[in-house]
């Protein structure tokens, strides 16, 4: 087991440090997609953030920000 794991380290060693120029670019449109994809990662893990925020808060009996106990048109004497 022990000889796997250093022939694995070796074949990864030579993959990673054996590989020459690529010559390759990102062309304009890649970047934008690539920004637009971030963006909408980060968007989404706020969203679902807060959400689970708000079930934690309503979980132990803490009301929605505008949701009070006074009922409208209620005795208000």
């Amino acid at each position: 087991m022990k000889q796997y794991r250093i022939a694995c380290l070796v074949v990864l060693f030579l993959l990673v440090f054996s590989v020459d120029s690529s010559y390759a670019y990102i062309d304009p449109g890649s970047g934008s997609i690539i920004m637009t994809a971030l963006l909408g990662i980060i968007a989404a893990a706020g969203y679902t953030i807060r959400m689970y925020v708000h079930k934690i808060k309503m979980f132990f009996g803490k009301k929605p920000d505008g949701e009070s106990d006074h009922q409208p048109g209620a005795n208000d004497e």
